[in-house]
């Protein structure tokens, strides 16, 4: 990576996975003076930083909502303080006055001085937008920067397969994720990519009838009973709150305890607040950001939102590779409008989609074992291939799965769908006599609602091996 380029008194920028590598990689060097930080951090640390105290006010004084209001300090940034003929600049320029006479912009003026001692290295960020580059160009006025991007080789031919539907686009990844598993590779090398609400649910049900370990998305605190009993017992006074919170709850249960301790991190950031049913709004916006279980566990399939610095060695699956999906096109919908960004030199609506246009394609060629796919149609009707590939020019190939090789259970699946559409329809399809020879002894007919039992292994796993009951919840949970 960076061996023989770092120096001491270094800070490097690079994103969080790649930092990550970094200091393991870095580890032996136990004796240089290194910071790591992503050219966001950087960027605040530079310029000003803000917390919920900011947030607050603007919410209190003006009665924005809470998106609003952060969205207004996020473009606080792009504006100098200087005279603009567009109100709309002018305003943001007066607002991030008031906020700074209010001491609610915090500035590190001695981390600005103290770059000059810093040699920063920007390390595989690729291509930067415009506001990023004039940042630099304002850090190589106090100190040596360098920009490094790992060379990758080019990939000129790839192939995207087509699938009629959602659902077999699903099943021929699971197949081909068991494949290379059934081959030997490590599970924890196989990445997820493209995928958004609309695959949620099928690859969750998929994924199970194959037996592959796969989260795609943790439930936030927000929708769990614990989190009403807070908000029903929510007063001015937390102490008040906190305490017939905890009298309404089982902390004896390992998962209320798990969702509690997260509550109160959440309050600790309002310790500044003397009545919390000012600060509802805000409490249910961290709520809702807070996962249940947001740590990331060994041998899963790990789900991505981009596929760039993943290693070569891992095997990445990038699906839905449709029109308005890969990439996301953006719309002059922003706070700035275009005439306004121009003005602030930030990219306008054309440049982002020019950016995420080039950003994609790069990815795409030089990314090893990437297979692409895409479906025809969806949830939301008839969809289209991403008009990534008028430049790639990928060859299409039309896939379609009759059956599977690793998952009876979705063999069985499909083998009642066939007899069905053979019974009601007349409908016969070649496959149906390949998993009938292969599964006679399916009872098509029959149905058993007699309780088959509970494992003994999953019961302690569910219940972390401690089953905690009060006197009436007892016969309930008889």
């Amino acid at each position: 990576m960076l061996e023989g380029i770092i120096k001491n008194n270094s800070i490097i920028v690079s994103k969080q996975n790649i930092k990550i590598k970094l200091i393991e990689s870095l580890r032996k060097d136990t004796f240089l003076n290194l910071k790591f930080m992503s050219l966001d951090e950087l960027r605040d640390k530079c310029t000003f930083q803000y917390d919920e105290q900011t947030i607050y006010y603007l919410m209190d004084k003006y009665k924005y909502n809470y998106d609003v209001a952060v969205r207004l300090i996020n473009n606080l940034y792009y504006v100098e303080e200087r005279e603009y003929e567009e109100v709309k600049l002018r305003n943001l320029v007066s607002l991030k006055k008031e906020l700074k006479d209010h001491k609610l912009l915090y500035e590190s003026p001695m981390f600005v001085e103290s770059l000059k001692n810093y040699n920063i290295i920007i390390y595989n960020y690729g291509k930067l937008n415009k506001y990023n580059s004039n940042f630099i160009g304002f850090l190589k006025d106090m100190t040596d920067v360098n920009i490094i991007n790992d060379e990758k080789k080019e990939i000129k031919e790839n192939i995207i397969y087509e699938f009629n539907t959602l659902e077999e686009e699903v099943v021929y990844v699971a197949e081909k994720i068991s494949t290379l598993i059934d081959n030997g590779v490590d599970i924890n090398k196989i990445k997820i990519c493209g995928i958004n609400d609309e695959y949620k649910n099928t690859i969750l049900r998929i994924f199970k009838l194959y037996n592959l370990p796969i989260i795609i998305d943790d439930s936030n605190i927000y929708g769990t009973k614990i989190s009403r009993v807070f908000f029903e017992n929510l007063e001015s006074d937390i102490n008040k709150t906190i305490a017939n919170f905890k009298n309404n709850i089982d902390l004896r249960n390992q998962n209320n305890k798990v969702i509690y301790n997260k509550i109160i991190d959440i309050i600790n950031k309002y310790v500044w607040c003397d009545d919390f049913l000012k600060i509802r709004q805000m409490l249910i916006h961290d709520f809702k950001n807070t996962k249940i279980n947001n740590s990331k566990i060994d041998n899963e399939i790990e789900i991505i939102d981009e596929i760039e610095s993943i290693e070569n060695d891992n095997y990445i699956f990038l699906m839905s590779f449709n029109q308005g999906i890969i990439p996301k096109t953006a719309k002059d919908e922003d706070y700035l409008n275009d005439k306004e960004k121009n003005i602030l030199r930030i990219d306008t609506t054309n440049d982002i989609n020019k950016y995420n246009l080039e950003k994609w394609l790069y990815d795409i060629k030089h990314t090893n074992n990437l297979t692409i796919t895409y479906k025809k149609n969806g949830s939301v009707g008839e969809q289209y291939l991403s008009s990534l590939n008028d430049y790639l020019n990928y060859k299409i190939e039309r896939k379609h799965i009759s059956y599977s090789c690793y998952s009876d259970l979705f063999n069985k699946i499909e083998l009642t769908k066939g007899i069905d559409d053979l019974i009601k329809y007349n409908k016969h399809e070649e496959v149906l006599d390949v998993l009938y020879n292969n599964y006679r002894d399916l009872d098509y007919f029959s149905y058993d609602n007699k309780f088959s039992g509970i494992s003994r292994d999953k019961l302690k796993k569910y219940l972390h091996n401690n089953l905690i009951l009060s006197y009436s919840a007892i016969n309930n949970f008889y």
